[in-house]
Parts: C-alpha cells; structure tokens; sequence
C-alpha cells in the first residue's frame, strides 16, 4: 500500500489513510464459559489491506458530493454530517465514487467498512 490519499471535491478535501492487511483471531476459546454460542468457534480471519477515512465526513464533504443537500441537525461546516440513513450513505457513496472517477486511485471504490 501507499500513502494516504487526499481527494478534493468541488475544493473540500478529505483524507484517505492506509490500513495495513494481516491476520488475527476472531471468536472466543472454547473454554471460555462466559462467551455466547454465535461467539465460537475461534477462527482464523486473514483481511486485506484497505483504506478508510481518516475523519468522519464533514457537512460541507457532504453537501459537495450531494449538491447542498445536508440532513443535519447541528449545522456546520467543519461538523460531521448527522441525520443520516443507511439509505443516504448509501446514495452518498454512490456519488462520491461517480465524482471521484478520475481522481481516486486505480481499481479503489468508495464504500461502507463492513467486515466482508
């Protein structure tokens, strides 16, 4: 992986850090009594390297990607955007990739963290 990667929609940047992949544990022993059944079996989980966004994303992030919307109940640029829906993330993210075709780093989408 690289550096970190700072992207800039109609002049409000962010920031993009790299996350380093490896291996780690996932679950709990069986001789741990106080685990709950859908906490075992232990298991290996291998993940690949990604990036994730170093801050949350700021109203005015937002509102560059959706063109003024902003859902928020406690305005301000420099806020992070509250109000928000998976739904809107969603749409969010859909958009932020459409915009940044040309600008994010070959073969890298914008999305959800997730664990898949």
């Amino acid at each position: 992986m690289t550096g970190p990667h700072k992207e800039i929609v109609k002049g409000c940047e962010f920031w993009m850090i790299p996350v380093e992949g490896g291996a780690f544990e996932m679950g709990s022993p069986d001789n741990d009594t106080e685990a709950a059944s859908n906490e075992k079996p232990q298991h290996q989980v291998t993940i690949s390297g990604f990036y994730i966004g170093k801050y949350p994303v700021t109203q005015a992030v937002w509102k560059a990607v959706m063109n003024g919307e902003n859902p928020s109940r406690f305005q301000g640029d420099d806020r992070p955007v509250d109000q928000v829906s998976w739904d809107d993330a969603q749409e969010f993210i859909k958009r932020l990739n459409e915009v940044t075709n040309d600008t994010r780093p070959a073969g890298h989408f914008y999305r959800l963290p997730s664990e898949c």
